[in-house]
């Protein structure tokens, strides 16, 4: 794969995190965040969606991820993309558009290091997973996030994130710090998960210890915490 190449998925990879970065900045801020035009323009989209009678209410986060996404798609680098979306917002435009270069960084390493937008052999052979297409590119989004410090878990996709931290810290996208903080925070979040339950609502030994084959648990999950649980179980 060309440097050109590695840039272009990277620069894929940003773009599908937009989408949900505007749903985001919308949820939590609301649309004065956004310009003017991209407030008439998510107006607009609401507008087409009602007319269809495929929605009753007004703008929401989806339309404005759908109308962000519709221009950043259009731009051929990350710093194009940045100018894009920070035209997009009303202001306060920095922190947004900084979480899309540290995204886009980290991207050219594992792109990089798989060589690929599938994973490698070295991962396919233990975790037989394929990487998402389409929206859910934003997997590798979230998982950046959790390991930066966001509340995302998914119990769901909980062996594919896994996989993709495995893969940051590999590529060398983040520190082992990071991804050692990263396991305990995610052990800790698979014991508070009612996934991971047993009939009282506690968290179940046998269930965290047999989500993964036995032999990857000491890899993957903090044991001196699965542990505590056989303790006192």
């Amino acid at each position: 794969m060309t440097k050109k190449e590695i840039k272009q998925y990277a620069l894929g990879h940003v773009d599908a995190y937009t989408y949900e970065l505007a749903q985001e900045i919308f949820i939590d801020y609301g649309a004065h965040r956004f310009s003017k035009d991209t407030i008439a323009r998510a107006n607009a989209e609401a507008k087409r969606l009602g007319n269809l009678g495929l929605k009753k209410s007004g703008a929401s986060d989806l339309d404005y991820g759908r109308v962000v996404n519709a221009l950043t798609y259009k731009a051929k680098s990350i710093s194009e993309m940045k100018k894009i979306f920070a035209k997009c917002c009303a202001k306060e435009s920095d922190q947004y558009t900084e979480k899309m270069q540290v995204f886009y960084d980290a991207m050219l390493k594992v792109i990089e290091h798989t060589n690929d937008l599938k994973y490698s052999a070295k991962y396919n052979n233990v975790w037989k997973v394929e990487e998402h297409v389409g929206t859910e590119d934003r997997g590798w989004w979230r998982v950046l996030e959790a390991i930066k410090g966001s509340s995302y878990f998914c119990s769901w996709d909980l062996a594919r994130d896994m996989l993709m931290a495995e893969i940051f810290y590999d590529s060398g996208a983040i520190t082992e710090a990071e991804y050692n903080a990263h396991i305990v925070k995610r052990t800790l979040k698979m014991m508070a998960n009612k996934r991971f339950a047993n009939e009282k609502g506690l968290p179940d030994y046998n269930s965290l210890t047999t989500y993964l084959d036995p032999e990857y648990n000491e890899k993957y999950l903090d044991m001196n915490i699965v542990n505590a649980i056989k303790e006192v179980a």
